[in-house]
């Protein structure tokens, strides 16, 4: 901050000694940086080495990096603690002289030089920047084709679609401690039609594989495998880390994939890849938007050859490259649950979007279905992608959003 408020004011340079310095001279202070309109004098030190002059911007009204600009001299600045600095006062200002215009023109070519050097490295990942995800992909707007009925204690980790005969069904992974379960659930009616208990864990994502379902725990640090049929647990598979969302991705989906996959995110920007057989990890990629990290991927779905990642605590999914973790474009849904419609439902403690589900059948117009953590509502939407939404402007937060909820879980994970 104190970097780009130096170069967001007029400054100049100004040597307060005329006199050469040799090579066995002391640090002296042998120049002010005068930034701003309120005439703030800055001492600048220097010692005699054998190299070109390099005369140290210093701000102390806020901590920044030290800039640094080329300047023709026979000596090297180094900046000391501004404690050290002798205090300067209006009489000695008489006696300073202004560099010569050769030497003004290289100092403010540095400075154009450190600022773009500066704008880069902000944007890059050494400087993490607040989640914006305006920054390179097309966010496209959604079309609600229908609004089904959703049981508003489910504490929606993840959602797939299943067609079971003539019949279609959403397998829903619903959290809590002490109070996880895995259920079966009529589309239409949102009717529990089967449910599994899981006391022992907090259910995270889910997904479909052949005749197994797979089932993330949060912290416990392992997944089950149920048979589909029975819903009895088929075996338990270990990993390092959170599980939050899964997705099943089949090798069908792209040439250079070998073998069937999956995908599994822990609230990061990286996404983990599992050998869909032996379940262990192959390989990793992180997700981004242009030079920007993505971080806090929660649900995922693959959706005609994408990864559909929600971005916890938003109304926001990245589309995501399942090869190389780029964000094709976003989808914003924020706003899609408004707030008349849980009125009708005192005392519910509506929670974050989350949930994606894909019916795949081009029949039935593979549909998408959305959902969140005890709405009393599932959403069929479709993607409006004839023209972008304006990147300029930043919708409104669900009525439900929590800042301060979003910044703490942030702060935990470091990101």
């Amino acid at each position: 901050r104190g970097l780009m408020w130096i170069f967001s004011e007029p400054y100049s340079i100004k040597i307060d000694t005329p006199t050469p310095l040799d090579a066995s001279s002391n640090p002296k202070s042998i120049g002010v940086l005068r930034a701003g309109s309120g005439h703030t004098w800055f001492p600048i030190y220097c010692s005699a080495v054998e190299k070109p002059a390099r005369f140290a911007f210093i701000s102390h009204s806020a901590p920044s990096p030290m800039v640094t600009s080329r300047a023709k001299s026979g000596a090297s600045t180094t900046a000391q603690p501004f404690s050290q600095r002798p205090k300067i006062h209006s009489s000695r200002k008489k006696s300073v002289w202004k560099l010569n215009a050769t030497s003004r023109t290289l100092a403010f070519a540095g400075s154009l030089c450190v600022a773009a050097a500066a704008y880069w490295f902000m944007k890059t990942d050494s400087y993490q920047k607040p989640y914006d995800p305006f920054s390179m992909a097309p966010v496209f707007g959604y079309t609600k084709i229908r609004e089904l009925p959703h049981d508003i204690e489910a504490f929606t980790q993840g959602l797939v679609y299943q067609r079971v005969g003539e019949q279609d069904v959403l397998w829903e992974s619903s959290g809590g401690f002490s109070t996880s379960e895995l259920r079966m659930v009529d589309l239409d009616s949102g009717r529990v039609l089967k449910r599994v208990q899981n006391p022992e864990f907090f259910a995270e994502g889910i997904a479909i594989r052949g005749t197994n379902l797979y089932q993330l725990s949060w912290r416990s640090k392992f997944g089950v495998v149920y048979d589909i049929e029975t819903l009895e647990e088929a075996r338990r598979w270990s990993y390092g880390g959170e599980g939050w969302g899964f997705a099943y991705v089949p090798r069908e989906s792209s040439a250079q994939r070998t073998v069937d996959t999956f995908y599994m995110s822990d609230g990061s920007d990286t996404l983990r890849i599992l050998d869909a057989e032996s379940l262990e990890e192959i390989g990793r990629v992180h997700v981004k938007d242009g030079n920007r990290t993505v971080p806090l991927l929660n649900e995922l779905q693959f959706v005609r050859g994408e990864l559909w990642a929600n971005i916890w605590g938003s109304g926001f999914i990245a589309r995501v490259d399942p090869e190389s973790g780029r964000v094709r474009s976003w989808v914003n849904f924020q706003g899609i649950l408004k707030a008349e419609q849980v009125r009708d439902y005192p005392g519910l403690r509506v929670d974050v979007f989350n949930g994606i589900a894909f019916d795949d059948s081009i029949e039935r117009g593979q549909r998408v279905f959305v959902t969140g953590k005890r709405w009393p509502l599932v959403f069929e939407i479709q993607v409006n992608e004839t023209e972008p939404i304006a990147k300029s402007i930043l919708p409104s937060k669900p009525f439900f959003y929590d800042e301060s909820v979003v910044e703490r879980v942030q702060a935990s994970m470091k990101f």
